[in-house]
């Protein structure tokens, strides 16, 4: 996976973090959305086994408008340009009308369809993440790692990176292939109670 903080550029983000001042968001919801029929619920099921139980409440949706949450995951088919057949007209839109602070497109996408349609930044802050390659099983597990460091309080960029270091490193063919901006920079999780997860 890479990193790439401030990737498309424009204008700075609402949110203003720091790794000493992140934004703690305390019992996060997640959502899925899928927009891509009987292979993105396959992949949903999956996603929401391995790692729904980690949060307070999961929430699930086959249409739009998204679901309510701080965590959203996202699986469509995006076209180069959004035209009838794409249900999603802007990326970005979409985030913010979920008001989730971390998006994941979690199908696989072209890398250069994604830069075609998220476009600039906007105001609304958040960290979000492009699939290229799932990587089969490895998706899961890596998402499943991620926030379980973050609901032990490391912040995202930070538990990104101890997972998928940057430079060659034999991890990279573990992990799935994506594209991670930062935009939000560093959140992390707490929790209301003090009881850790024990697994599905």
């Amino acid at each position: 996976m890479s990193l790439f903080s401030k990737l498309f550029g424009g204008i700075a983000s609402a949110v203003t973090t720091t790794l000493t001042r992140p934004l703690r968001i305390q019992d996060p919801t997640i959502g899925f959305l899928n927009l891509c029929g009987e292979s993105g619920a396959r992949l949903l099921q999956a996603d929401k086994q391995a790692f729904g139980p980690l949060f307070s409440q999961v929430r699930v949706s086959d249409s739009l408008p998204p679901p309510q949450c701080e965590v959203l995951f996202i699986y469509c088919r995006l076209s180069p340009q959004a035209d009838a057949s794409d249900p999603i007209s802007s990326p970005r839109d979409l985030i913010e009308s979920a008001r989730a602070y971390i998006a994941v497109f979690a199908s696989e996408n072209d890398p250069n369809v994604y830069i075609k349609r998220m476009g600039k930044r906007t105001d609304w802050g958040a960290n979000i993440v492009m699939v290229i390659n799932r990587n089969g099983d490895r998706f899961a597990a890596f998402f499943q790692q991620l926030f379980t460091a973050m609901f032990e309080g490391q912040t995202m960029p930070m538990a990104w990176v101890k997972l998928a270091p940057q430079g060659p490193s034999p991890k990279h063919a573990e992990n799935p292939s994506s594209v991670f901006a930062a935009e939000a920079g560093h959140v992390t999780f707490t929790r209301t109670s003090n009881d850790r997860w024990r697994g599905p």
